[in-house]
């Protein structure tokens, strides 16, 4: 009986969802990238009500904060050769508007992972850095995140104009027409609006990150870690439904 119990319990639909989840690169960043804001939020929140940094079963929040971090140094190593392919592709887009912003975020990402990678190997010791270079090197990768995050939003504010004016026009020919067709096409749009607020919101909130590691903006760091957990979250949502699909999510 206990036999057939763990069976079904470890064969349970949701929990090969989870493993197929699992079982990509992207989606466990987006899983440790979640964990690490929590930690950075929870590491705030028990050092303002002057508390032990000691969660349950003795984690420290400050560890868990900084080993996460370094982690997802060492798995992203290599990616900024993505984001360089996809600043060549980006140069085929029709519109100059797109075309520069999304040149100019894939750029900006490309150096931010690359400086990044730098950080790694100077927070494993493979390679340590003097603390003057390293915090020189941060700054770097603070400023090309926050750089490719600006042309992001500004393509995002681009995109929103456009889309309003595609809406509008296919909502004055669905009611002339009242096809089918037409109103597919509102639909379309509508769901691109949408797709283009919640990227232009995410953007907003990761902006705080790198912004507030340069001391250009301080919100505190408790606003930081909700806002890195929140955009984590979408993010793994969003992974989620392209990995298993939108209807188990």
């Amino acid at each position: 009986m206990s036999a057939v119990l763990a069976s079904q319990l470890v064969l349970h639909p949701r929990i090969s969802q989870v493993l197929r989840f699992l079982s990509f690169t992207v989606s466990r960043d987006k899983v440790y990238r979640s964990l690490q804001y929590l930690a950075r939020f929870l590491a705030w929140f028990y050092a303002r009500n002057g508390w032990k940094d000691v969660g349950p079963l003795g984690v420290s929040w400050n560890a868990m904060k900084g080993q996460l971090s370094t982690a997802r140094k060492l798995m992203r190593i290599g990616k900024p050769l993505e984001h360089a392919q996809a600043a060549v592709r980006a140069l085929d887009t029709p519109d100059a508007v797109l075309r520069l912003t999304a040149f100019g975020r894939q750029i900006g990402y490309f150096l931010f992972l690359f400086y990044d990678a730098v950080l790694w190997f100077h927070a494993s010791r493979v390679r340590p850095l003097s603390p003057p270079t390293a915090d020189k090197v941060a700054r770097h990768a603070f400023r090309f995140w926050a750089f490719g995050l600006a042309c992001s939003l500004l393509s995002g504010v681009y995109k929103e104009a456009g889309v309003r004016a595609k809406l509008a026009r296919a909502r004055r020919a669905a009611l002339v027409e009242k096809t089918g067709e037409g109103e597919g096409e509102v639909g379309r749009l509508e769901s691109a609006k949408k797709a283009n607020r919640k990227q232009i919101f995410q953007d907003s909130l990761d902006l705080l990150i790198p912004t507030s590691g340069l001391g250009w903006v301080n919100p505190g760091e408790g606003v930081v870690g909700l806002a890195g957990l929140i955009t984590s979250l979408m993010g793994a949502k969003t992974q989620w439904e392209a990995t298993v699909g939108r209807k188990s999510a």
